[in-house]
């Protein structure tokens, strides 16, 4: 059996070892378990700090300058957060900035204040003069026309007091229903009193989200306290009436809606028991934003004796060649890529630019100077122009503002406007 002695001392040797043998095992297994709890750990504060998407913008990014009324397709995009566009994409920048444009804006600005176009036509010859597309577009075509030979209604009496009247109506212009509203001061309450009336032609809004009392709605209500007649037509195609298979190439069929109602009103001022009886035909005037004021130039070149005086807010240019680069991406793709491939020729014909000797009504320019969506250098050159040739203009520029004017500077311009208009109404 051996010697007992020598047998204990093997035992607790055993036994030594054995509690080392489980005490390393044990002291492994608590790292292992330690460094399990810290990847853990570090996963959910991985989760909890990328909760926000990759392409979020920042959230101190400084409150925008552009007033809540701005219109849709006029708001600037937000900074790209995504990878930069690749080399081989067109040069949006490089067609603002180019020579043929004329933008004056930092190339910063200009970059994000244009709608990319939903794709690039592809390479064509440029379109014929003769392309049917053209026809009836040119200022002498426009000229010659007759207009005001369709119906006018009003469909709804919106308010009736003491101070003003509002109404809808509906007309027809050409083959298109048109409606609009027409908001007028109650007066003393004579038959035959008469009013000054201005036409207030609203800018660009998608047609699908146009809605009738639109941005310009706080507009008409200081003209009407100042004692005018305000007419505001909404142009075809926008709601509630659907759109129509007609191509508005350069906005001249929304100059014809304008031409055909002024029509009406002048016709309708000599009849005593109809919707214009209150119109003062010798004093009536135009007052656009941004495309309406791209309209108005349109209208003063067709029908300069229609017209007293008129405002221009923020206007689009004369020059079609130069409207395009900013709005092709806004319309249909059928009626810019026929903008883009019109000859110079044609661009010559349509453009009021081409034209300003016919213009006879004084003329108000306002524009804010930091404007991304029409550059106001556009306005600068017209009212150079104007001022070259000893037409009466008047021309403002409002600091630090955009597309839209609000605030005190909105205040300050429609007080400039009533009193210009004010200023060249005719004596009865």
């Amino acid at each position: 059996m051996g010697n007992p002695t020598t047998n204990i001392k093997r035992l607790k040797l055993f036994g030594l070892c054995l509690f080392l043998g489980f005490a390393l095992l044990a002291n492994i297994g608590c790292q292992l378990s330690e460094s399990e709890t810290n990847i853990a750990t570090a996963e959910l504060q991985s989760e909890a700090v990328n909760t926000q998407p990759a392409d979020a913008e920042p959230t101190d990014e400084p409150v925008p300058t552009v007033p809540p009324t701005e219109l849709a397709p006029a708001t600037e995009p937000p900074p790209p957060t995504s990878p930069p566009i690749p080399t081989d994409t067109p040069d949006i920048v490089a067609n603002l900035v180019s020579e043929a444009t004329l933008v004056s804006l930092p190339t910063s600005q200009a970059s994000t204040a244009t709608p990319r176009p939903t794709r690039k036509p592809e390479p064509t010859p440029t379109l014929s003069a003769d392309d049917p597309a053209f026809d009836g577009t040119s200022i002498d075509e426009l000229t010659a026309r007759v207009y005001g030979q369709g119906w006018f209604t009003f469909t709804e009496t919106i308010t009736r007091n003491e101070t003003y009247l509002q109404f809808t109506f509906e007309y027809l212009s050409d083959t298109e229903v048109v409606e609009g509203f027409l908001t007028m001061p109650t007066g003393t309450g004579e038959y035959r009193e008469k009013f000054p009336a201005v036409i207030l032609l609203h800018g660009y809004v998608n047609p699908e989200e146009y809605e009738l009392f639109a941005y310009t709605s706080r507009y008409v209500m200081d003209f009407v306290e100042a004692g005018y007649i305000v007419v505001h037509p909404s142009y075809r195609g926008h709601p509630p009436k659907p759109n129509s298979d007609w191509q508005n190439v350069f906005r001249i069929e929304y100059a014809i809606d304008v031409l055909n109602i002024m029509a009406m009103m002048r016709t309708g001022a000599e009849d005593l028991a109809g919707p214009f009886r209150r119109v003062d035909q010798d004093n009536v005037f135009l007052w656009g934003h941004s495309m309406g004021g791209g309209i108005a130039q349109r209208v003063l070149t067709v029908r300069p004796d229609w017209v007293s005086a008129a405002v221009l807010y923020a206007s689009m240019s004369g020059d079609e060649a130069r409207n395009y680069e900013r709005i092709r991406g806004w319309g249909d793709e059928r009626t810019w890529r026929v903008e883009y491939f019109a000859p110079q020729e044609v661009i010559e014909l349509v453009s009021p630019i081409y034209y300003l000797d016919r213009w006879q009504a004084p003329i108000a320019i306002h524009h804010g100077d930091i404007d991304p969506i029409v550059p106001p250098e556009w306005s600068r050159e017209l009212c150079a122009e104007l001022e070259a040739r000893r037409h009466p203009v008047e021309c403002f520029e409002y600091f630090n503002y955009r597309h839209n004017l609000y605030g005190s500077a909105e205040d300050v311009f429609m007080a400039r406007s009533i009193s210009f208009f004010n200023s060249n109404k005719k004596a009865p």
